[in-house]
């Protein structure tokens, strides 16, 4: 499979659709600023799945706006040196959330995880899971939003199959 760059909700999609049944599809979030535990993430990936998605959108809540493509393409890098079949990573927001965008979703007695600029954490995971419906979710003690994906999968996605892959720190390849 030819490495490539998705930039739009309908391009992820779509490559999600040429992916044949039967194989299965891992779900890479990186964290704000790409290291070694993203890169041990997208080694087991590739290593434990058939086809590695990447998914960079989340650095928009952690950059100005300015530094969002200089950490882009760092983890677009990162992902096409570690084999990853595919980038999502749109240039702005308004891809993601065209228009007036009115569903929100939240976990009840959890923190607020709103951020300047951007809709909620919660809601920006349960679109990137309905795009990318993965067999496995690789993420890594440094994403901060590890337990929101948890609870996401547990509360939305119980009779799924989906597995969760957990790097932290000490973790080896």
């Amino acid at each position: 499979m030819t490495f490539k760059v998705l930039r739009t909700p309908d391009e992820l999609v779509a490559f999600r659709y040429t992916i044949p049944p039967g194989m299965r599809v891992g779900y890479v979030p990186l964290g704000r600023n790409p290291n070694d535990l993203d890169a041990r993430a997208l080694r087991t990936a590739k290593r434990t799945v058939d086809v590695t998605i990447v998914s960079v959108y989340t650095l928009e809540i952690a950059a100005a706006r300015e530094d969002l493509e200089i950490l882009q393409q760092a983890a677009i890098d990162m992902a096409e040196e570690h084999d990853a079949d595919a980038v999502f990573a749109p240039r702005d927001r308004s891809e993601i959330y065209p228009g007036k965008y009115a569903t929100r979703i939240s976990i009840e007695n959890e923190p607020n995880l709103d951020y300047p600029n951007h809709l909620n954490a919660e809601t920006l995971i349960v679109k990137m899971l309905s795009g990318t419906r993965p067999d496995v979710i690789f993420l890594t003690a440094g994403n901060l939003f590890s337990g929101v994906y948890m609870r996401l999968i547990e509360d939305i996605w119980r009779n799924s199959s989906v597995q969760m892959v957990s790097h932290s720190v000490s973790a080896e390849d």
